[in-house]
């Protein structure tokens, strides 16, 4: 159950709508038990091309693989306590923080760079979707896109604690 669990907790702090929709990756060791494996966060943290991803709400127990196990209490418990504990390390807001950082130093001139060749394709007019009120996501620079990236990890974090019983 650890795996599904992680897989649960990982998709939902990315508000990854993919997760158990389309982008799934199940496997299965000769006589081992079904697992999941984390895969394809292109439409995470409010990246999804055909609508705004509100922070919140809970999405990846809406799919065919969650929808069933979010009803047992078992499941949720565990859910929540396991939450409650990558809080405090890997979900922390410092270790967040701190990895995001790390990126941007690695990535370094890399970043404008890229926007230069794709910069265009967060204009809003490729976009299918709608914006939450008051904000957009035409970004025209690099720290306009990790501002809402942060931001959006701010909220989501947020909401997560009330939800599965964090901070």
């Amino acid at each position: 159950m650890d795996n599904w669990v992680d897989y649960f907790i990982i998709n939902e702090f990315a508000m990854n709508y993919d997760a158990g929709n389309l982008s799934t990756y199940v496997y299965k060791e000769l006589g081992g038990k079904l697992q999941l494996a984390a895969w394809d966060f292109n439409n995470g943290f409010d990246n999804y091309q055909w609508f705004h991803t509100e922070t919140d709400r809970l999405y990846t127990v809406e799919n065919s693989w969650f929808d069933r196990l979010w009803q047992d209490e078992n499941f949720r418990k565990h859910v929540c306590e396991r939450y409650v504990q990558l809080r405090k390390t890997t979900l922390s807001d410092e270790h967040i923080a701190d990895k995001i950082a790390s990126y941007q130093e690695e990535l370094g001139d890399a970043v404008d760079r890229n926007f230069k060749v794709w910069g265009y394709s967060f204009n809003e007019v490729l976009l299918a979707g709608t914006t939450k009120e008051g904000t957009s996501r035409d970004i025209r620079s690099y720290e306009e896109a990790m501002k809402q990236l942060t931001d959006t990890i701010r909220e989501r974090l947020a909401y997560l604690d009330k939800e599965l019983g964090g901070n």
